[in-house]
This record gives structure tokens, sequence and C-alpha cells, in this order.
């Protein structure tokens, strides 16, 4: 299940004020544009690091959208956010411009999750021994 992420402001978000911040930016790239001067549609990619898959922020109609935005890409939207003079809006309203965001989703319970199954799995491997 997806959920989109919007950078938004009362005037519209322009490519040259993405391609501004793309310029300062190392983990940014232009991803694909509808053309150089275009400012209705814009693809970056954002890669903090190599060993993750890029994740994307769309320009589509004055807005900078991100689709199911993983907690980093979340803090670097709050930080384009600020650069712009814009707020960060979930789908369903919500500001997320000034919320904490925390590392849930890049360890979480997954050392949790793995010794409970291994548990479970030597649980049930010595029943079905004895």
């Amino acid at each position: 299940m997806s959920y989109v992420v919007s950078i938004r402001r009362d005037a519209a978000i322009t490519s040259e004020e993405l391609r501004a911040i793309v310029e300062d930016d190392a983990e940014l790239t232009i991803s694909t544009a509808a053309d150089e001067h275009a400012d209705e549609a814009m693809m970056l990619a954002w890669q903090a690091d190599e060993n993750v898959d890029p994740e994307f922020f769309v320009l589509s109609q004055g807005a900078v959208d991100v689709t199911t935005p993983s907690s980093n890409a979340l803090r670097k939207m709050q930080a384009v956010a600020e650069r712009l003079g814009a707020q960060v809006f979930g789908e369903e309203g919500e500001e997320l411009t000034d919320v904490e965001v925390s590392d849930v989703g890049s360890g979480g319970c997954g050392p949790v999750a793995w010794a409970i199954l291994i548990f479970l799995i030597l649980v049930g491997g010595y029943w079905l021994i004895n």
C-alpha cells in the first residue's frame, strides 16, 4: 500500500528552483525532465547511500511528491521544503514539516522478530523430537 507525501506552498514550486537545489546537493540528481524549461514535470532521484535504491521526488503541478518515503527520505523532504519556504503534507492533509522522524523503518523490530522466529523453530524442533 502506498502513501504519498508532498512538498507544497501557496506559490507553485518550479523546476528552476529544484535545479538550483540539485546543484548544491550531491545526493540529488535530475532523473527526468519533460524539457529543459518545463515547470510542469520533473523527477529527481535521491540516494543518500549507494547501497540503497534511490527514492524519487516528482515535481508535478507545482508540488513535489514522494510515494511511500522512507524515514530518511521524509527528513530530506523536510530539508528541501525548508529551502523552498514550503511545507510537507501527508496525503490526508496532515502537516509533517516539523514532525520528528524516527528510524523505525531502518532497523525496527527486525532483529526481535528474527529472534522470536528462531526461538519458535527451536522449540518446535524440540517438541517434534520428544
